[in-house]
């Protein structure tokens, strides 16, 4: 497994604002999976309750979590607790600034 404090810095490096969202979700995915054994769902929010698979993990996640982005997009993560919640913060904001300029 990669140190905790690197996560975000390989993620960062990783994603590319001018490829597709969906092609960065899924590299996001990939890493963290790869890393920290965390299954990764994003999802489009579909009227605030519908969450609709939108990109990452390609198997069934357990032991949920659920995290908003924004009004369109949000997270289902499984072994949530793999990563301390500075981590999922900063991962979480990086996420906001892709889909922000996604929409630009």
């Amino acid at each position: 497994m990669v140190k905790e404090t690197s996560t975000f810095k390989i993620i960062k490096t990783a994603v590319d604002p001018e490829e597709h969202l969906e092609e960065n979700f899924r590299r996001i995915s990939d890493i963290l999976a790869e890393n920290h054994d965390i299954q990764l769902y994003f999802c489009r929010v579909i009227g605030g309750r519908r969450w609709s698979f939108c990109s990452g993990y390609p198997g069934i996640i357990s032991a949920k979590k659920r995290i908003n982005i924004d009004d369109e997009f949000g997270l289902i993560i499984g072994r949530y607790e793999n990563l301390s919640e500075e981590e999922w913060e900063k991962i979480c904001e990086l996420i906001r600034k892709l889909s922000d300029s996604d929409n630009d």
